[in-house]
């Protein structure tokens, strides 16, 4: 099997093992909660802390190839972050869509999963050439959005949700945001990878044990995620038009509005517009909708859109990539 397929193999079977063992009673009602705070504490830190520091060393020694494309494609997790918030908050007042469902989809569609399922899936339709593109705008976009927009966004969110017990509205508090912003493991783990980054490598020894913390990011993810799957007809109802829309923007709309602002407004060509493209329509990225449904936003919806996104993204990105190359 092609070493490409690896991370979806991992991925089906994540998925499949905690459906099954939450079916089957050997999981706890809590199990997906205790996952959920492995993978941001734990786990997410460590993949930062383990590909970072040497990734920004390389920038740096190849600053001199930096042009105004390149600069564009870690701004694109902020654009398609930005909008989201912004395309589901209109469907929320339109009444499309619940409040909490608002608050998953500003994650799940607002962050694809440019990473673990984004590199191999690039490196199979554009060749591996192309990968230090796709690291570059996931880690200095989808990380950073992550870290630092997603808890904003969190803080907001709750902040506005109801009334304080005196009956006033609540209204957000910049002091609680950085509260939260300086308690979130994946932040810290940014500040120290900056850092370590100008030092050198971590000890060996260290940077082995990050790095097999590391690996078990996504199967901790889709086991999670399976565990929270109830594809039941009543659920899917529920929930539909939340899955409906929010697959649609992440993977329809989002590339789309990358392109006509890179190519229309910018006039980029080449690589950087064709991986900044594909990146743009991956499906939804885990650890931002695991990060959301810990929050409490919408978890039914958080696990569909996973168990469902990422598998269509295989049928979905490929064939964008071969109207895109092969279009007259």
């Amino acid at each position: 099997m092609n070493a490409s397929f690896g991370p979806f193999v991992v991925i089906a079977v994540g998925i499949i093992a905690g459906f099954l063992f939450r079916r089957s009673g050997r999981f706890p009602a809590e199990t997906p909660r205790v996952l959920n705070a492995y993978v941001i504490a734990i786990a997410l830190p460590a993949v930062v802390l383990s590909e970072l520091p040497r990734f920004l060393r390389d920038l740096a020694a190849h600053r001199d190839r930096v042009d105004a494309a390149l600069i564009f494609l870690p701004l694109i997790p902020w654009l398609i972050f930005g909008v989201a918030i912004l395309f589901f908050g209109l469907l929320y007042r339109a009444g499309l869509i619940r409040r909490d469902q608002w608050g998953l989809l500003a994650l799940a569609g607002g962050l694809g999963n440019t990473s673990f399922v984004g590199i191999p899936l690039l490196e199979a339709l554009l060749g591996p050439d192309k990968i230090p593109l796709a690291v570059l705008l996931d880690q200095l976009g989808t990380f950073l959005v992550l870290a630092v927009g997603g808890t904003l966004w969190i803080s907001y969110f709750h902040a506005t949700s109801g009334h304080s017990a005196s009956g006033a509205p609540k209204s957000f508090s910049v002091r609680k945001f950085f509260s939260d912003l300086f308690h979130f493991p994946p932040f810290l783990a940014l500040l120290i990878a900056f850092g370590v980054a100008p030092l050198g490598d971590f000890p060996s020894m260290i940077q082995s044990a990050l790095g097999r913390i590391a690996a078990t990011l996504v199967p901790v993810a889709m086991v999670s995620v399976g565990a929270q799957l109830k594809p039941d007809l009543k659920m899917i109802r529920h929930e539909g038009r939340g899955l409906t829309l929010g697959l649609a923007y992440k993977m329809v709309l989002a590339p789309l509005m990358i392109y006509g602002i890179a190519a229309g407004i910018f006039h980029f060509q080449g690589d950087a517009l064709n991986v900044g493209v594909l990146e743009a329509a991956m499906a939804p990225m885990i650890t931002a909708t695991v990060l959301g449904i810990e929050a409490g936003f919408a978890p039914n919806l958080g696990a569909l859109i996973l168990g469902i996104g990422i598998p269509l993204s295989l049928v979905t990105v490929p064939l964008l990539s071969h109207l895109w190359f092969h279009s007259p």
